[in-house]
């Protein structure tokens, strides 16, 4: 059966939701870009796919994205080398400690990885509240995209009964 109809709702709803959930982040509060270029907001996208039985849709991003989502409790250290990648990628500039010195990449790394270890990341939940707004919209669309699409193929292969 051909799925015209409901291959166009999730094209759509592609853009539009990967266009919510970067205004979700943004709301937020966390920043959406650096000096060296897009950070997690520039790397949220979106690929619709499609076979013989299934369409859909997938979100993909950062894979910090998550932990910036549901948030972090304290008690493992995180991966010193994706703490450190972050770190570059997000031109973090270190403060003069208390004997005036600034730290090396490596004591930054540890001083921010301490601080997650010890308290956690507060979850931002932007991927929640933009699935959340639109389901319901998308859920009904696609029913009835799905209902058109199955309406013309049984129009066109159930033959007329006069």
């Amino acid at each position: 059966m051909a799925r015209q109809y409901t291959k166009d709702v999730l094209e759509r709803y592609k853009t539009i939701i990967i266009s919510e959930i970067k205004r979700q982040l943004r709301a937020k509060g966390k920043p959406t870009t650096v000096s060296n270029g897009s950070i997690l907001e520039g790397s949220i996208s979106s690929k619709r796919f499609a076979n013989a039985t299934v369409d859909g849709l997938s979100i993909s991003m950062n894979d910090y994205g998550f932990n910036v989502n549901v948030g972090r409790n304290p008690g493992k250290f995180p991966n010193v080398r994706k703490l450190k990648e972050w770190i570059e990628r997000n031109g973090i500039k270190p403060k003069k400690g208390k004997d005036g010195k600034l730290p090396t990449i490596n004591q930054l790394t540890y001083l921010i990885g301490r601080s997650v270890k010890n308290k956690g990341i507060r979850p931002y939940r932007f991927i929640d509240i933009a699935i959340d707004k639109i389901e319901p919209r998308l859920t009904l669309e696609l029913v009835n995209a799905y209902l058109r699409d199955l309406n013309e193929y049984l129009d066109n292969n159930i033959p007329d009964p006069k």
